[in-house]
């Protein structure tokens, strides 16, 4: 069987394998966030192929779905990065993941609404805002208008936000 471990790709979630310690760090944290309804923040760090986007990738698999294997209703921003990213683009970049996760869920539900009369589990997420209208809030700043958008989100159990290459935030960006 070829290695599916190559630097720069990361390793399907289904294929991860060892890291048992940090897999079960990252795992109580995303509890711990969901449960208490606080932030719980992860930082991996280390050199180049040593698997970071490989366990970001699983953690982003983690959340998606639950320990039964059902979908969850989390919304996940994911994002690898590729150059200096400044704290008004961060927010910007977690903006359009957040409106085109609010979207995709949307189409998916309205797909299985017409596929299937009632559907229990799985709800649209909302966030309190026209997404078809261009340049909402315009007046506002990025983080403005991401902190109005988290305060409006309903049907998600909790966000994951997974920044790939984070070392290219900026200072003021990463804090």
């Amino acid at each position: 069987m070829p290695n599916p471990y190559t630097p720069g790709n990361p390793a399907n979630p289904d294929c991860f394998e060892g890291r048992i310690k940090i897999l079960e760090k990252v795992r109580e944290n995303i509890e711990n966030a969901r449960e208490q309804k606080r932030n719980g923040g992860v930082l991996v760090c280390g050199h180049r192929g040593v698997g970071k986007s490989s366990l970001i990738e699983k953690a982003v698999s983690l959340v998606r779905t639950d320990r039964t294997g059902n979908q969850t209703n989390a919304l996940v921003a994911c994002r690898r990065l590729s150059r200096t990213t400044s704290d008004q683009e961060i927010y910007q970049i977690l903006i359009e993941e957040m409106k085109g996760q609010v979207l995709e869920r949307r189409s998916i539900i309205e797909r299985m609404g017409r596929a299937v009369n009632r559907i229990n589990a799985l709800k649209a997420f909302e966030i309190g805002i026209d997404l078809e209208k261009e340049n909402n809030d315009r007046n506002l700043s990025p983080y403005m208008q991401w902190k109005t958008m988290m305060f409006g989100l309903q049907n998600a159990d909790y966000v994951l936000i997974a920044l790939d290459d984070a070392d290219y935030l900026s200072p003021e960006a990463l804090s």
